[in-house]
């Protein structure tokens, strides 16, 4: 891993204090670490936070990122919000096992950029750690809080990251892939209003953490929802959840577009390969619910282009209605899709 704001000697000192659990000097600019797993991270200390980023007004405090991110916070374990009250005072999350659990994810290619706030004290409005896109908040402990549980915790929310960076909700046939090769494709029970650990993107940082986590993300043993079936025993999920950043970090082996676009009553898609096509290539059309409207071609591919028609039709001849598809072509183990707009 590479400390890319600091010095050479406050790089050798950066290290010392990973590996002898030292923190450094209240006031100090957050630590930027880029590791060698593809991720760059900048970790805001608590400190610093207390000393930057949280204002207090009388016993209130927030905490504020941007003027369009703010948080009001519980300063007092005390308070009666939280369901525990532990020992009676806050514990933050150590920086050192933050940086080591992120280190320790094992992707090669993740291209992901992850600040993280560990904070002084939880949020009022969200008390446990959560992410959102780009970010992650790191509740205190009511009690110490161990370094394994401090890798659970971060792996899982930057799995959550990962998430948003590369399977974006508005990819309705990817969350289909997913969900249909994870068996929660029955949106009555697994969709994003239900039990937490039936949230589809619970699962995804779950499935995230168990198969790319370190020793100590993995303690466990087990992800949260039981009454699935381990990540490591899904054929073809470390693959599929993998290869979301991989084939886009390791270079373009396929252009897919579609033109006109918007058309009626057809549009033309088009795969440019790189290369000359040695693998069958699937491409289909899938709706945007992510549900499969038309199966348009599944072989090896004679030469490095690729022209298929579509009718604006199902698979049984009937039109679909306006509105947005999406043409996605399956080749070499990676995804590639094209927005498509039908008016009628």
């Amino acid at each position: 891993m590479h400390f890319s704001s600091l010095g050479a000697c406050a790089r050798r000192l950066a290290l010392v204090f990973l590996a002898c659990g030292l923190a450094p000097r209240a006031g100090a600019a957050p630590l930027h670490v880029h590791f060698d797993n593809g991720i760059d991270a900048t970790i805001h200390r608590p400190e610093d936070l207390l000393a930057s980023s949280i204002v207090r007004n009388g016993s209130a405090a927030r905490l504020v990122v941007d003027s369009g991110l703010q948080y009001d916070l519980v300063t007092s374990a005390g308070d009666p919000v939280l369901p525990n009250h532990g020992d009676g005072a806050f514990h933050p999350m150590s920086v050192e096992a933050v940086a080591a659990a992120i280190g320790a994810i094992r992707l090669t290619n993740a291209d992901l950029q992850v600040e993280v706030f560990v904070l002084p004290y939880p949020r009022r409005s969200i008390l446990d750690s959560s992410a959102r896109e780009g970010m992650v908040f790191l509740s205190p402990g009511v009690r110490e809080v161990s370094d394994y549980a401090v890798h659970f915790t971060i792996t899982h929310e930057v799995g959550h990251v990962y998430q948003y960076r590369w399977m974006s909700d508005r990819d309705a046939p990817l969350w289909h892939d997913y969900a249909t090769r994870r068996g929660i494709a029955d949106t009555r029970t697994y969709a994003a209003a239900g039990v937490h650990k039936n949230r589809p993107h619970e699962i995804f940082a779950e499935d995230f953490r168990y198969l790319f986590g370190g020793t100590r993300a993995n303690y466990s043993g087990s992800i949260e929802n039981e009454d699935l079936a381990l990540p490591g025993d899904v054929e073809g999920l470390e693959a599929f959840v993998r290869g979301l950043c991989e084939m886009r970090a390791t270079g373009v082996v396929a252009r897919l577009t579609a033109a006109p676009n918007p058309f009626n009553p057809s549009t033309e898609i088009r795969v440019d390969f790189e290369a000359a096509p040695a693998l069958p290539a699937t491409v289909r059309v899938f709706d945007a619910q992510g549900r499969e409207v038309r199966h348009l071609y599944a072989q090896t591919p004679g030469s490095r282009l690729l022209r298929l028609a579509w009718d604006g039709r199902a698979e049984t001849g009937t039109p679909v209605a306006s509105g947005v598809y999406f043409a996605r072509l399956d080749y070499a183990n990676r995804t590639f899709s094209a927005k498509m707009l039908l008016v009628r």
